[in-house]
């Protein structure tokens, strides 16, 4: 398998996926390292809000595997927006492209929001692209281990700190209070 990203506590890698129907998916697949047994079980807890979560803007999960510990989510083959951004080799893309990306990006936020859900971490590195770099789709989870794992939010002022102990650069949707 492709590797297609690599993190501290994950790998991602380029997988096809045969669907019960059938159909075979071109898909992302998150290897997780180094998980706990009771991480596993709060990862099957949020899988089941996440399975449930659909939106055009959204990655789409297809579901979890707990030995070894992995993610099976939709590929974005145009990859992360930072990327994109940065890439010297193509232009940049037009003002309306990156106005539509905005679009696109609050149409997700609205839609997680409705549901009580909040994204923790909207990044140009965590927007990816459509191979034609027409939709970007916020990724559900970059890394989802750590101390922030599974904390319900309240709301906060802007410059009170969130209530976690570690590194709170984790991304994953949390369910609102």
């Amino acid at each position: 398998m492709e590797t297609i990203g690599e993190g501290t506590f994950s790998v991602v890698k380029r997988a096809l996926w045969y669907h019960p129907s059938g159909v075979k998916l071109d898909v992302a697949v998150k290897i997780l390292r180094d998980i706990s047994p009771s991480l596993i079980e709060d990862l099957q807890v949020e899988a089941s809000h996440l399975l449930k979560l659909q939106h055009s803007n959204l990655i789409r999960m297809y579901g979890i595997v707990q030995q070894p510990a992995m993610m099976v989510f939709e590929l974005c083959e145009g990859g992360e927006l930072l990327n994109r951004l940065r890439d010297t080799s193509k232009p940049p893309p037009l003002v309306t492209t990156l106005l539509d990306y905005c679009l696109q990006i609050v149409k997700a936020l609205t839609f997680l929001e409705s549901k009580h859900f909040v994204h923790r971490d909207v990044a140009a590195r965590n927007i990816l692209l459509s191979k034609d770099e027409k939709a970007s789709s916020i990724v559900h989870y970059y890394d989802v281990v750590g101390s922030c794992y599974g904390i319900r939010l309240k709301s906060h002022s802007l410059d009170e700190k969130l209530p976690c102990e570690g590194d709170c650069g984790l991304t994953g949707f949390h369910q609102a209070m």
